[in-house]
């Protein structure tokens, strides 16, 4: 148990700026990280369970759970998505409690992300390659919307708009640190675009997003732009998989979506994993638990 470090309210703000809490950072470890992170998805699949909201674990943790019954060894952040009313069902039911918070850009002010975080209060996450409000340890759910199948135009348009919008208003200059042509790229278009409010033009994306139909669903905030995509069917359903002996939902079609994304998924990659940011414990208690 640390001693000497005070605490502050976490209910002093919707705006509450995780990296001004004072006291010691106590840097967390991938695994304690880790720990958290199925902390977070713990409380999110029991909410969502208990609401008969209907969601879908993808990305890493998926493929961790496909390949160890585990999160990947280099894994800090688990994704999850939900079809579009169910992600705003769950962002309007969803109450903080005292040790988690859900953000997004309607709640918490400065919070430029278009899709939501479940955070872990107490933890503080920094992303050298963000430039929004500081937040914790947290499960990425984003939104999926529907899009026709024959129309790619219509898709592209938008990821295209998701990029601008990113280059404006969420990435840092480290994040184009060694390209000239993306630095200014991110400098007139945060000239141009940063002169309108962060949230009306998320809303503004919002609205195109939802105003499709068709037989393909597309995770639009994804990291890996037009590659996150798969058709209805895909999610008609859930299959249960393995996570340290915890049973979460996948998609029924999760390979039509892993390979779109990641092509041969259940081979390791060769190259250096990537990380996210780096993760830090607030206040007095430095065990996790």
């Amino acid at each position: 148990m640390m001693t000497g470090i005070q605490r502050r309210s976490h209910r002093d703000s919707d705006s509450l700026d995780l990296g001004s809490l004072p006291g010691e950072r106590i840097p967390l470890s991938l695994e304690e990280g880790q720990r958290i992170a199925i902390e977070i998805l713990d409380e999110f699949d029991a909410f969502c369970k208990s609401h008969g909201i209907v969601y879908f674990l993808v990305g890493g943790g998926l493929i961790g759970a496909l390949r160890h019954q585990d999160l990947l060894p280099w894994d800090d952040d688990i994704d999850v998505v939900m079809k579009r009313d169910d992600y705003e069902r769950f962002c309007s039911e969803y109450v903080d409690n005292d040790r988690f918070k859900l953000f997004t850009y309607r709640r918490v002010g400065g919070y430029r992300h278009g899709m939501a975080k479940l955070v872990r209060r107490g933890t503080l996450f920094i992303e050298p390659t963000a430039r929004d409000t500081p937040f914790g340890v947290f499960v990425d759910i984003l939104p999926l919307d529907a899009a026709p199948s024959h129309d790619c135009l219509h898709a592209r348009r938008l990821f295209l708009k998701v990029k601008m919008y990113n280059y404006a208003f969420v990435i840092s200059a480290e994040a184009t640190r060694g390209s000239k042509l993306k630095a200014a790229i991110r400098v007139v278009l945060g000239a141009t675009l940063g002169r309108s409010s962060y949230r009306s033009y998320i809303a503004r994306l919002e609205k195109q997003m939802t105003q499709t139909t068709g037989g393909q669903l597309v995770n639009y905030w994804g990291a890996w732009g037009t590659r996150e995509h798969a058709s209805a069917e895909s999610f008609a359903s859930t299959v249960e998989v393995m996570i340290r002996g915890k049973r979460y939902p996948a998609p029924v079609g999760y390979h039509e979506w892993l390979t779109n994304v990641y092509g041969d998924y259940m081979t390791p990659p060769t190259g250096h994993p990537h990380y996210h940011g780096h993760s830090f414990l607030m206040g007095e208690d430095s065990r996790c638990n």
